[in-house]
């Protein structure tokens, strides 16, 4: 490459096999110096070592990565998070289970109060104790032979629900023979008055009230 001079020189340029030329020369329109297509550098009276060049290039083109031990320890802080998480978790699931079970109960108990007092006839609710416990209601009418207002479902009474614990969840019926009601005015059918209570095996529980008045209410114990 032909070097360019100029009478004044206010920054170099490294360019090609690494020649100076000025930015006055290269401002010359009517300079006909060949130059390389590699591209210029201003550096200033910088000059460019090669080596350096090629190595940052190389550099450049490696691609990142994790290393084994980096992923072992990502998979150890994870397992051990599991670890830590999933029994909380399992209670967490449980304590949700308990509650929404309390709530549905409470929801029969008003609907049963509701449709007596629709109905102008009595409404009972029939429970089976234990885990995974159960209840019925029903029209307690006597239709079918029946006996009417005895909170026990015989004959071919109608029943209005049928509904099972969820898993987990005890049922205890503190009523008398494990059945509630109420007539056609929406009181306690018989004075019957009491609570059933839902436990989980995490000991948390629930109670639904049934108050003389025909009030029904929620409680945590």
């Amino acid at each position: 490459m032909k070097l360019l001079h100029g009478s004044t020189q206010k920054m170099r340029i490294w360019a090609g096999v690494f020649h100076p030329i000025t930015m006055q020369d290269i401002e010359n329109k009517e300079n006909k110096t060949l130059f390389f297509s590699a591209p210029i550098l201003l550096l200033g009276m910088t000059t460019i070592n090669p080596k350096k060049v090629f190595k940052m290039e190389r550099n450049s083109n490696k691609q990142s990565g994790f290393t084994l031990l980096e992923l072992v320890v990502v998979v150890a802080i994870i397992a051990l998070v599991s670890i830590i998480a999933l029994p909380q978790l399992h209670t967490t699931q449980e304590n949700y289970r308990l509650k929404s079970a309390a709530v549905d109960m409470l929801s029969y108990f008003q609907k049963a109060k509701m449709e007596a007092v629709k109905r102008a006839s009595s409404v009972s609710l029939a429970f089976t104790e234990g885990t995974n416990g159960k209840f019925v209601m029903f029209v307690d009418d006597g239709a079918g032979s029946g006996t009417a207002e005895n909170i026990i479902r015989d004959g071919s009474e109608e029943i209005l629900s049928q509904v099972s614990m969820p898993k987990g969840v005890t049922l205890t019926a503190n009523f008398t023979a494990d059945s509630a009601g109420f007539d056609a005015r929406g009181f306690p059918l018989s004075s019957r008055i009491g609570n059933i209570n839902l436990v989980n095996n995490n000991g948390n529980s629930y109670s639904i009230v049934l108050s003389m008045a025909g009030s029904v209410r929620l409680q945590k114990d």
